[in-house]
């Protein structure tokens, strides 16, 4: 059974949309919340909820406006304590840190919550008005680090929140020194959204003043037992002095804490809007420790999620079965369906292995499967319960006696978990040994075979002597990999996979001991294993022959749940489990891969069955450090599926070409998609929200199309995309250079990096910008193997090898250090960017719609390639695609061929249900054929001589808008064009006189531009408008109707002509994409 603690956090924890989706889905959440914000405008007359939930206002945003954060935080915790006991969550205890010791105090029934609200109200007058002015700061080391840097003395330590985190307040500029210090020093801190040096002496002038107002609150003695996070003790009835120090003096939660972590079964709810209280908790639970954290918001994590976890856990909260040895990791749902794939929740269960045994384990377990455990010491020769529990002869060391006793407790955990009731899992893992308990709870084998299995792998295994082992963390396996190929090191394997950032390596006892100095060279650290063998390397090889011949005259049945193997990163097939066996004694364990492939199927409830919570750390570990890898083809595994994997060493040549093999692994590594394939952004928002939240749904990349669109327009977008999504599927924004007006690319540049969007592609550029750059480096640091972390990713699109030249190059230096000054880069960050290309990705665009210098995708791909070759150094990284021109298969499968890493279309796009085109256009494209496009000179580059491709059949445009680049060339001044063609113009093209046109652009006639100019910006207003009416449908403006579409589009056409995608209605973009895959695949045939 577990018990229920309610957490409180204070100041700080706020942000923009906290408590949203839930004030929409709850109603006990809507009713509170809304009680108490009635309150706020009857005093005051604003609404906190309006200010809190105001649209275009995300996390991202800081609330730092003090007279909202001090009762809006309240509010939200209140209200979310009441919607918890509605579900039947009645607290045994709460806790609060600073102000939410005061919202714990309300909940506890100390003080009337309108009471209370009312008083925080006058509170923030107080404050405001008498307060000096300051900040926190939070420091993540050691509190003694406050005592022996002499540069900390200007603040003062306000509280201890973990043994590596806490927080100093002071005065802004004294904050700003220690900031400035500790990041020098390498010390990660974190200024907080607090203007007041809360819990310092530096409150001191307005203890009267405070004490006086809180006089008046009305106070009970507490009805739910109070813990303060100020003194640690359970208070019963606070006062104005007790409230005070709550507000004055510093605390420390590890005091209160400590009580409560004693026990071991609770659940603690954080009910502060970050959840920061739930990381707190979760880090300082001891090892075994049965109690639950799990917050309620948080501004990474969607509220839906957090909700039904914490819902999810009310049947424990019922007179409960014993428990057991179950560590579950606090990552949200379940779900009902078990079919769908790709933002869903998925229940998987994790068994660990060798190195998790300790003495003591299955205590819980034992009592509850007596005559399995009889079976067990009849199969083994000894009694398991006393191996287990008090290991006499110290054989729990020993691989003979640690694998079948952690496969028995990993087992037995199963059927204790399985007895608790629910819904079985989704997939199964298990690390190493951990696999044999993952297929017996899949129902490969009963418990008794795979007792017998694993006692024979591991006397084999323990008959290999001569090797061993070692830890390596802090560094990615190619690095490691790269140090024993260099050093010559051909004897050693990797043998484990566990994170992005640790690896195991195995081999001769000797090699190893060489390699570990060179390794710690590179900026890894190494810890050799307390092994005897080299286990899972090729000196296992004849163990695993012998295993083998066991593994043969053993009948298995097909799994029941999916298992994900080691030796591959896959879903056991039926009819392999023997053969699967047999390689994983002798094949690295590809931890990370398996992780990464549910990753890619949804979002991931972690259980881990047996003793400790090793894979727990792993499992979160990877969440954080890799991106998914692309879901399969179909929505449930299947035995045939191909499941993208990322082997480190070179397997057996695939026989056919798929879809999923076309292009770079690392593109669709590193954006986390399933094909190496993109959906271009086209302006003015015909890249829509529509197509993009699509494609990224269907875990494909494409491009929102900003051009044209105002900051403010991008942002809502950005939002509405996210809202359409599961957290982290791929999309990107387009970004487009306008010489004459680069403060565009720079706002728009600061929505993207201000709403962390991590993905863009550049356009139109012939020279690098500082937009780019300050996009390109925001968060790019360098790491300790000696790489570079670049968190944002660059696709640029080039038609000339001088302009791709310039993103295959690092960022000019001269151009970092402006930011750097401006206060826009970090100084570490401009550094950093001098390590890595402008791009991760430059596309080669040939001949395209929209703006297009006619180039020849066919000449120019091969050009980059060998551009590329030619730089050498930042370049080698940067991958070439090609795009322009990809409208049917065999276009697709001819720029593989030509070596392209990945392809990206665009007009083919314009003609599909989501594309932001009107329906009057997109008829028009429906039947356009290869030669109905035409060139027109493009409205951004007009002066510049840009042109683009658009579409010809049905429409003017591209005569009209070529005949007034020919006036605007010809003539120094619209005056001097001739009267009957100013007169033409006026009518036809542009609808209104050439001056009103001129005041409609904000500008007054004759006063201080160049005519030629004016011309021109007016010119260009027809241009950007004929974009606007086809965009619109504009009846009566069919002729004028700019579509920027290529000759892919017809070519498009024609291979659909004869497909249920003929229609544009029928056609969406993620169906025409993974279409155009497979068949190009097919072109392309069989894979060398």
């Amino acid at each position: 059974m577990l018990t229920p603690v309610f957490l409180f956090a204070g100041q700080g924890s706020q942000y923009h949309g906290m408590g949203r989706w839930l004030h929409g889905a709850d109603p006990v959440f809507r009713e509170s919340l809304d009680a108490l914000d009635a309150v706020v405008r009857e005093v005051r007359g604003d609404s906190v909820i309006e200010a809190i939930h105001a649209e275009g206002h995300g996390p991202e945003r800081p609330m730092t406006r003090f007279a909202l954060t001090q009762p809006a935080i309240f509010m939200v915790e209140y209200a979310l304590a009441q919607m918890l006991r509605s579900h039947g969550f009645e607290p045994a205890a709460v806790l609060g840190a600073s102000l939410g010791e005061v919202a714990a105090a309300a909940v506890a029934g100390v003080v009337d919550p309108r009471d209370c609200l009312r008083s925080l109200l006058r509170q923030t007058e107080l404050f405001e008005a008498e307060c000096p002015r300051g900040g926190m700061l939070a420091v993540l080391a050691d509190v003694g680090l406050a005592r022996r840097d002499p540069v900390l003395a200007a603040a003062h330590v306000a509280a201890v929140n973990s043994p590596e985190n806490f927080v100093l307040a002071g005065t802004a500029g004294d904050l700003d020194r220690i900031e400035r210090h500790l990041v020098a020093s390498g010390v990660l801190c974190q200024r907080l959204p607090v203007l007041f040096p809360f819990h310092s002496p530096l409150m001191d002038p307005v203890e009267g003043a405070f004490k006086d107002l809180i006089g008046g609150l009305a106070t009970r003695p507490a009805t739910v037992p109070l813990i303060s996070g100020t003194t640690g003790a359970t208070v019963h009835l606070p006062d104005p002095a007790h409230l005070w120090r709550v507000l004055r003096d510093p605390f420390d939660l590890t005091k209160a804490l400590a009580p409560l972590l004693e026990r071991d079964d609770l659940l603690f709810l954080d009910l502060g809007p970050s959840g920061s209280m739930a990381n707190l908790v979760r880090a300082a639970l001891p090892p075994g420790s049965t109690s639950r954290v799990l917050p309620l918001l948080s501004p990474y994590a969607r509220d839906e999620v957090l909700y039904r976890a914490v819902l999810d856990t009310r049947p424990l909260l019922a007179p409960p079965a014993p428990r057991t040895e179950v560590k579950p990791m606090s990552t949200p749902v379940a779900t009902q369906d078990r079919t769908a794939a790709g933002g869903k929740t998925l229940d998987v269960y994790v068994f660990p292995g060798q190195g998790a045994q300790a003495k003591g384990m299955g205590r819980e377990v034992f009592d509850r499967f007596p005559d399995l455990v009889a079976r067990a010491d009849a199969v083994l020769g000894y009694s398991l319960r006393e191996l287990c529990l008090e290991d006499p002869g110290r054989n729990l060391r020993d691989t003979r006696y640690t694998q079948p006793a952690l496969y028995a407790v990993d087992a037995l955990t199963w059927l204790a978990a399985v007895g608790e009731g629910g819904r079985l899992p989704d997939y199964v893992l298990g690390h190493s040994l951990g696999e044999f308990a993952a297929l017996f709870a899949a129902g490969v084998f009963d418990f008794e075979t795979g007792l017998r299995l694993v006692a024979e792998r591991g006397r084999l295994m323990g008959q290999v002597t001569g090797g061993t082992m070692a830890a390596v963390s802090g560094v990615d396996a190619a690095l490691v990999e790269r140090v024993l190929r260099d050093g010559g090191f051909d004897e050693i394997d990797i043998a484990n996979y566990n994170a992005p950032s640790q690896t195991v390596i195995a081999g001769p006892a000797e090699a190893v001991g060489r390699a570990l100095p060179l390794l710690k060279e590179a900026g890894a650290r190494c810890a050799p294993l307390n092994v005897s063998a080299p286990f899972h390397s090729r000196y296992m090889a004849a163990a695993a022959e012998e295993f083998g011949r066991l593994l043969e005259r053993t009948p298995f049945a097909a799994p029941k749940i999916p298992v994900i193997s080691n030796a591959d990163a896959r879903p056991y097939e039926a009819g392999e489990v023997a053969a699967t066996l047999r390689r994983q004694i002798a094949s690295p364990v590809r931890w990370t891969d398996s992780v990464r492939l549910l990753m890619g199927l949804g979002d991931l409830r972690v259980r881990e069955l047996g003793p400790g919570q090793v894979l727990t750390k792993l499992v979160d570990r990877i969440r954080t450090e890799a991106a998914p890898l692309p879901a399969p083809e179909t929505t449930a595994p299947p035995a045939e599926t191909a499941v993208p994997v990322a082997p480190v060493s070179s397997g057996p040549a695939r026989s056919r070409t798929t879809p999923g093999s076309l292009g770079s692994e690392a593109f669709r590594r590193d954006y986390g998609v399933r094909l190496a394939y993109a959906a271009g952004g086209m302006r003015h928002g015909v890249s829509s929200v529509d197509l993009v939240a699509r494609m990224a749904g269907a875990g494909l990349l494409s491009y929102f199309g900003a051009s044209g669109l105002t900051p403010a327009e991008t942002a809502a977008a950005v939002q509405r995309i996210r809202e359409r999504v599961p957290a982290g599927a791929p999309f990107g924004v387009n970004v487009t250079h306008d010489p004459f007006d680069p403060r565009a690319e720079d706002a728009l540049v600061d929505v993207l990096v201000r709403h962390d969007v991590r993905f863009v592609e550049a356009a139109t550029h012939v020279e690098v910008t500082p937009a780019l750059v300050r996009h390109r480096l925001t968060g790019a640091r360098a790491l300790p193997d000696g790489t570079v972390h670049v968190p944002r990713k660059l696709l640029a699109k080039v038609t000339r090898p001088d302009a791709a030249r310039l993103f295959l190059s690092p960022p000019p230096a001269a151009l970092a250090q402006r930011l750097v000054a401006e206060g826009l880069l970090t100084a570490e960050e401009a550094e950093a960017g001098q390590r890595v290309a402008l791009a991760d990705d430059v596309c080669a665009v040939g001949d395209a719609g929209d703006h297009s210098d006619m180039a020849s995708l066919w000449a120019l791909l091969p050009a980059l390639r060998r551009l590329r070759a030619g730089l050498g150094g930042v370049a080698e990284a940067v991958r070439i695609g090609a795009g322009g021109g990809i409208g049917t298969p065999e276009s697709a499968a001819a720029s593989f061929v030509l070596g392209a890493d990945f392809v990206l279309t665009g007009s083919v796009n314009l003609c599909t249900a989501e594309s932001g085109m009107s329906a009057a256009a997109k008829d028009l494209l429906q039947d356009a054929d290869v030669h109905d496009t035409a060139f027109a000179p493009y409205g951004d580059l007009f002066e510049l001589g840009g042109r683009a491709r658009v579409l010809r059949k049905g429409v003017l445009f591209h005569a009209r808008a070529g005949k007034l680049h020919d006036l605007w060339r010809n003539y120094d001044a619209w005056e001097a064009v001739p009267a009957a063609v100013r007169s033409k113009v006026e009518r036809d093209y542009l609808g209104a006189s050439f001056d009103e046109i001129w005041a409609r652009l904000g500008r007054t006639a004759g006063h201080g531009l160049d005519p030629k100019r004016r011309m021109a910006l007016v010119f260009r207003w027809y241009c950007a408008q004929a974009s606007t009416w086809a965009i619109d449908g504009t009846p009566g403006r069919v002729a004028d109707y700019q579509v920027p579409c290529g000759p892919a589009l017809g070519a498009c056409n024609q291979w659909l002509a004869r497909t249920p995608l003929h229609a544009w209605r029928d056609r969406h973009a993620d169906e025409l994409a993974d279409r155009l895959m497979t068949e190009a695949a097919a072109v392309a045939g069989p894979a060398a």
